[in-house]
């Protein structure tokens, strides 16, 4: 089969999209097909070309003998704007349709959601070649911009319009969640059970450590009960609850908080905690991805939230990384959406309301003093993984997908 695969986001980018269309592409051609790739040059999360991209405009390279169309555009950092990212978005699309000008036309086109200017590139390149298209959607926009302040109706309405748009142009849709569902329904798009598809994770580069207390020293934090964040600080996320814990339980010396990443709500989160004097919390960058296995077991629990806005919108990719490590996690976010049930009805987390403060203090503190419990999930957490979001569970779903649309 000759598959196209449309992402702003590609190797060597090392987060988010950029990973996991990278290990996509490389299950693709290591199955016997051919395996196409029209992206940007490597920019993100800085929104900075590399530097051993710097000085081109249009190229194409052999990545592991699939043929990579990169084309330049606009760019935008994880920290931009919602206004400058969409632009950037919008870039791409005529970017994407510039650069197949030079591809083989293919059978199927696979592309990903939001924004959805990747899907309106793929349905036009679609219509020239003939092809299928298949689009993941790994969020509802429209949905996750309730979430984002300073957006106006007027804005969310003309997002809705566009995404709407776009997802009714594709042949087939994969949601990678199945509480996407009913939001895609109530829109007129078919998509059914059978059609979600789980993020997946490579749980060869991630799996659990032996040594947990391996990074900590370099944190100054040997010894302690560690509460981490690990992830972006982006709008649908919600740091609040945790801070103001961390200040409540600042007495307790054994326990620690440590927050990692990047985002639009960084200040925001920085400024609460100095506002409130917190000195049992750290804030680190993003940490290189080659040391994110030690990372991410180095904590005794991982913290992942939803807004109430985004809950019902958004998922927890980073939750299934978490899971590759057999760590266990706290979910802060509203008890009854998919993300939360997740992680109770697997026994890998505890859910604590996003207004209870309280409640989350006393949780850290049965944790602290609860190995058993903690090891008894984390080990859970690794066999749901193993179950549910291994990366060739995940691929092989996407070319069953591909295959009925060839």
């Amino acid at each position: 089969m000759k598959i196209l695969i449309v992402t702003p986001y590609f190797w060597p980018e090392q987060v988010g999209a950029g990973v996991s269309m990278g290990e996509l592409a490389t299950f693709l051609h290591d199955q016997g097909h051919s395996v196409q790739v029209i992206t940007g040059l490597p920019n993100y999360p800085s929104g900075k070309v590399a530097s051993e991209y710097a000085d081109q405009t249009s190229m194409v390279e052999d990545w592991n003998g699939v043929k990579v169309f990169r084309e330049r555009s606009k760019y935008a950092g994880r920290e931009d704007s919602v206004i400058t990212k969409g632009l950037a978005a919008l870039s791409f699309y005529f970017a994407a349709k510039r650069a197949a000008r030079n591809a083989e036309p293919t059978e199927v086109i696979f592309t990903i959601s939001p924004p959805p200017f990747a899907l309106l590139a793929s349905s036009s390149i679609g219509r020239k070649w003939g092809s299928k298209v298949y689009v993941r959607v790994t969020d509802l926009g429209w949905l996750a911009l309730r979430s984002v302040s300073g957006v106006s109706q007027v804005i969310g309405s003309m997002f809705k319009l566009i995404e709407v748009s776009a997802l009714k142009r594709a042949h087939r849709i994969g949601p990678n969640s199945p509480a996407f569902l009913r939001p895609l329904k109530e829109v007129g798009l078919k998509v059914e059970e059978p059609d979600v598809i789980a993020d997946w994770v490579d749980g060869r580069a991630l799996s659990p450590i032996a040594d947990e207390e391996s990074r900590k020293a370099e944190w100054g934090l040997e010894g302690k009960f560690l509460v981490m964040y690990s992830g972006s600080l982006g709008y649908s996320s919600d740091l609040a609850p945790m801070i103001h814990a961390a200040k409540t339980l600042e007495s307790e010396t054994r326990t620690a908080f440590l927050i990692i990443g990047a985002g639009p709500k960084e200040a925001e989160y920085k400024a609460l905690a100095a506002e409130l004097g917190v000195t049992n919390l750290q804030f680190l960058p993003f940490q290189p991805r080659e040391v994110l296995r030690e990372t991410l077991g180095s904590a005794d629990v991982h913290v992942v939230s939803l807004t109430q806005e985004a809950a019902h919108s958004s998922t927890q990719g980073k939750s299934r990384s978490i899971m590759a490590t057999g760590r266990p996690m706290i979910g802060i976010m509203p008890t009854d959406c998919a993300e939360a049930k997740l992680l109770t009805e697997n026994s890998v987390g505890w859910v604590i309301d996003n207004h209870n403060v309280e409640g989350l203090v006393d949780l850290i503190r049965v944790l602290g003093q609860d190995s058993d419990q903690l090891r008894s999930s984390g080990i859970k957490a690794r066999e749901l993984y193993e179950q549910s979001f291994a990366l060739e569970t995940g691929c092989a779903a996407v070319l069953k997908s591909l295959g009925y649309m060839a």
